[in-house]
């Protein structure tokens, strides 16, 4: 087979994204229906809405001839973006494999494009990306590659549980490897997708699904700590670096990521089990607790305060929660990828990747176990 005619997987996956995949996908069938070798994949990754009755009633006869298969994992209570990936880039029976986000509109003739330019060369991976150059986050997860590289970099990097950089970091280590980036043009109509607010973006995702209460502490002009208490009786710590701030009071650069304005401080940055006792809480780490008690204000507003008199205040904006998460996700998994990058590290996740119990269109007396 030449790779001209080499199947090519279109993976899409989705949770609670159905009316997204509701314009997209028959429009991204419809675009590509010149190019015969090719599978749209649909990992519904738990969704409560309908994606499922969506996908099985409406595309009976693509199903039949496996032109589209959709597969269910019933595991995940939160989206990872990294692990969905990996998943789905698993269970692809392509030579070439494509990530396809649910709001993005592939354009007409896509897949003939692609595989144009594997069989021009092979050795190369397409994505969005081009160098010094603003792009739209919207298209970034659009990276298209052959299965083997995908398994010798052994996908995403699993730690990047949340939004942001994990489509910068995997297109990094791409370069790692060797391969060579192709950027798809943005001219010929391949980089559309669905408009929407940060707050479906991430709407799914730990830091805010799981969020009980969120505290912050001002520590200095450089400094502020954000708490998270979760429902399932764990806390977070996150300790965000304002760099110019830092710069100014410690005439250092010790914070500073590549010139960004705000940075974590991984070394500040804990986790541990929490309890409440009446209406305090009780953070331990490492078998020590800290006790947070509950104040009360003259303007009736309440605040918690430690034995070392450092005051957290609760943020109960919607958009402000939204806003916070939204940074520390980003910062956090940019952390990661600054790791990567330093140690020139092009495959990861040592242990297992991808793996998971899904079901096949529908069929859930038949569970399939990816490793």
């Amino acid at each position: 087979m030449s790779i001209r005619d080499s199947k090519i997987s279109f993976c899409t996956v989705c949770m609670n994204r159905a009316e997204h995949l509701k314009l997209t996908l028959p429009a991204n069938i419809e675009s590509n229906k010149d190019y015969k070798n090719i599978e749209f994949l649909i990992l519904d990754y738990n969704s409560e809405d309908d994606v499922q009755d969506f996908v099985i009633k409406s595309f009976p006869s693509e199903i039949e001839n496996g032109k589209l298969v959709y597969y269910k994992t019933l595991t995940p209570d939160v989206f990872n973006r990294s692990h969905s990936r990996n998943l789905s880039f698993k269970l692809a029976t392509g030579e070439i494999i494509c990530n396809i986000d649910a709001d993005n509109f592939t354009g007409d003739g896509f897949a003939s494009f692609i595989a144009q330019q594997f069989k021009i060369d092979s050795d190369i991976f397409l994505s969005a990306f081009e160098k010094n150059k603003s792009n739209s986050g919207d298209v970034l997860g659009r990276i298209c590659l052959k299965k083997e590289h995908f398994h010798k970099l052994r996908g995403y990097d699993e730690r990047m549980e949340n939004h942001g950089f994990e489509d910068t970091d995997f297109v990094n280590r791409l370069i790692l490897s060797g391969l060579k980036s192709f950027v798809i043009p943005a001219d010929k109509g391949f980089l559309h997708a669905i408009k929407h607010d940060d707050g479906l973006r991430i709407k799914n995702e730990n830091l805010l699904k799981n969020l009980n209460i969120l505290l912050v502490s001002y520590i200095s002009p450089a400094c502020t700590e954000f708490l998270f208490i979760n429902k399932n009786e764990k806390f977070k710590i996150f300790t965000l670096i304002d760099n110019k701030a830092f710069d100014i009071i410690n005439s250092t650069r010790t914070y500073d990521e590549q010139g960004y304005v705000l940075s974590l401080a991984k070394e500040l940055t804990y986790e541990g089990g929490y309890s409440f006792s009446e209406a305090n809480i009780v953070l331990n780490i490492n078998n020590q607790s800290t006790l947070l008690a509950k104040q009360i204000d003259l303007n009736n507003s309440s605040y918690f305060i430690t034995n070392n008199e450092k005051e957290f205040f609760i943020i109960t904006n919607p958009q402000n929660i939204q806003s916070i998460i939204l940074c520390i996700s980003q910062l956090y998994n940019r952390l990661i990828l600054t790791g990567n990058v330093t140690l020139g590290e092009a495959v990861v996740n040592t242990d297992f990747f991808g793996t998971g119990i899904v079901y096949k269109n529908g069929e859930f007396s038949k569970p399939i176990i990816i490793n």
